[in-house]
């Protein structure tokens, strides 16, 4: 039957977008390697029969820091190298494998910023179960949404064929001191609020530094599901890449994260671990490489995308 495969279609499409069909944050804790653990805890803000998050803001990025010499042949900053001198960063989350990896050089990028209007193509390439590689080109769209003081709205919106015929995945981003903060995800007429929103990326974002979240929303269409995200993420290095025509700054982002989608069918789960190159500056990954595992997905799975044209 055509009907159970749905949810799973829906998971599988969330996992594999840009803007993750993911979760919401009831508490995201953020690791600070300088400066202890600090906890930033959502709180509810006043709407009619809904409860959204906000996430206090993280402290201000460290100034950058002055270049230094690295062996012949190498550009490395201060940060970098003394990451890189020293002990291996380690991403662990309870009940999940843990990702090491060291800093890779490169400049230090600069602030994150909303990603400017317009549409970005990316080329996707996936690779299951040892088969030849599927390619194609994936065009995400950015739209203003407004403005709440200083925080900038975005909906983003990404294509997706999982769901059996052309879908878009729509997601309602907001960019201010906290990071870039998911509110809610809508495709196939369901409305994904995410109690509470959660940080896709923090602010101040540096070496070592990790976030993580754990969040849930409930959707009646095409059936009704609850749907939870949680994972972790550490920034584990810089790197400095030519994407779409342009050398730019990026951070070495680790993620692990699991989506589960619970309907009358029965449970769903898909987990993504991977890595992906944001460009500050763009606002956006440059790149993206994931392992996929879970329910109704071959072993051996990999998905990549990379920025491939600008606005």
């Amino acid at each position: 039957m055509a009907a159970p495969a749905l949810p799973f279609r829906l998971v599988l499409a969330g996992a594999t977008g840009l803007l993750l069909l993911g979760g919401v944050v009831a508490v995201a804790t953020v690791d600070d390697d300088d400066d202890g653990d600090a906890t930033i805890e959502a709180a509810p803000a006043a709407r009619s029969e809904e409860a959204t998050a906000t996430i206090a803001p993280a402290p201000a990025p460290d100034p950058a820091p002055e270049t230094v010499p690295g062996p012949p042949g190498t550009a490395a900053t201060a940060s970098t190298a003394a990451a890189a001198s020293g002990p291996t960063t380690t991403l662990a989350s309870a009940g999940r494998t843990t990702t090491t990896a060291k800093p890779r050089a490169g400049a230090v990028p600069g602030a994150l910023v909303a990603p400017k209007v317009g549409a970005y193509g990316y080329d996707a390439t996936t690779t299951s179960g040892g088969g030849a590689p599927s390619t194609s080109r994936v065009t995400v769209t950015v739209e203003g949404a407004g403005l709440e003081g200083s925080t900038t709205l975005q909906d983003i919106s990404i294509p997706t064929d999982q769901l059996g015929q052309r879908t878009i995945i729509r997601s309602r981003v907001a960019w201010g001191p906290a990071g870039a903060v998911v509110r809610r995800s809508q495709a196939m007429g369901a409305d994904c609020l995410w109690q509470p929103a959660w940080p896709q990326y923090v602010g101040g974002l540096k070496l070592g530094r990790s976030w993580s979240y754990d969040t849930r929303c409930s959707v009646t269409t095409p059936v009704q599901a609850t749907i939870e995200r949680r994972g972790t993420r550490q920034v584990t290095g810089t790197q400095t890449i030519d994407a779409a025509g342009r050398s730019v700054a990026t951070w070495t982002i680790a993620v692990d994260e699991t989506t589960v989608f619970t309907t009358t069918l029965g449970v769903f789960s898909v987990r993504s671990v991977g890595t992906e190159q944001l460009a500050p500056s763009l606002g956006l990954p440059v790149s993206k490489t994931e392992n996929l595992s879970g329910t109704g997905i071959a072993p051996g799975t990999t998905s990549t995308l990379k920025l491939a044209t600008l606005p």
